[in-house]
């Protein structure tokens, strides 16, 4: 709080404290929900998520615990490995058929060497 209204170079300097201090203080409140749901799964329980909770988890940007992706990456954890390794190998096939494709062509359209004569 200020006894004054802030200057323009103030007002910039504390608006940039005040976003940090809200993101550390909802990092904070995601720890928290996180080991209390952690507890509460350990007692077979639950522990509902807040709007407050999920809007923090929107605004850092972190993945929620609770998301589709994450409760399928619990069910087969190797799953999103290996459809990295699918793409990745789709797309070495893909380069490598492609310079074997650019090598037949160059061998079809190179012109013929003269034969000598007899």
């Amino acid at each position: 709080m200020l006894d004054h209204e802030p200057t323009d170079a103030e007002k910039r300097k504390l608006e940039a404290v005040s976003a940090e201090l809200n993101l550390k203080f909802r990092k904070k409140h995601i720890e928290f929900y996180e080991n209390q749901r952690q507890i509460a799964l350990a007692r077979q329980g639950t522990y509902p998520v807040t709007p407050y909770v999920d809007e923090c988890y929107e605004l850092i940007g972190m993945k929620k615990p609770y998301s589709v992706e994450a409760l399928q990456a619990q069910r087969d954890p190797g799953a999103h490995a290996a459809q990295q390794i699918a793409e990745a190998l789709a797309a070495a096939q893909k380069e490598n058929t492609q310079a074997i494709v650019d090598m037949v062509q160059d061998a079809l359209t190179r012109p013929k060497a003269a034969e000598p004569r007899r």
